[in-house]
């Protein structure tokens, strides 16, 4: 027998039941919560980075600060390795929730910094421009 309800009521109905089914039955199912980020999931992610000079000398000092934070995560060797651990939670559609992206700095101004996501900068070789005179600011000449 065919309801009487008109299809947008229908359609309504149907939409609320999946909203409702999503939120009670968890977080299992691929399609969880897709419209947005889908399922998070508690993750400690390890972050490694091997810093290069435009020389293919290993930098020491670079330091990667998370966008939106204000204190360096880590900070390179004398071997130019940036290794960090540090827990977030993980959306297959969009990423980490903290850390999503990085800033890597050198505070002496010697190098110029560059950002990216950590997915892009993570288990990579990173060459950074490097003046060996330090800063070399144009600007007073």
């Amino acid at each position: 027998m065919m309801s009487k309800r008109p299809t947008w009521l229908r359609l309504s109905l149907t939409g609320a039941g999946l909203l409702l089914a999503s939120a009670l039955g968890g977080c299992t199912g691929d399609d969880c919560g897709r419209p947005i980020c889908g399922c998070w999931e508690d993750v400690s992610v390890a972050l490694d980075v091997t810093v290069l000079s435009d020389l293919g000398e290993p930098v020491q000092g670079i330091t990667a600060i998370c966008v939106n934070e204000d204190a360096a995560v880590a900070t390179s060797d004398a071997d130019g390795l940036l290794s960090a651990r540090f827990d977030t939670r993980l959306s297959q559609a969009c990423g980490t929730e903290r850390c999503n992206s990085l800033t890597l700095t050198d505070p002496t101004g010697r190098c110029e910094g560059t950002q990216s996501s950590l997915i892009a900068l993570n288990r990579t070789t990173v060459t950074v421009d490097c003046d060996p005179d330090g800063d070399d600011d144009d600007s007073a000449r």
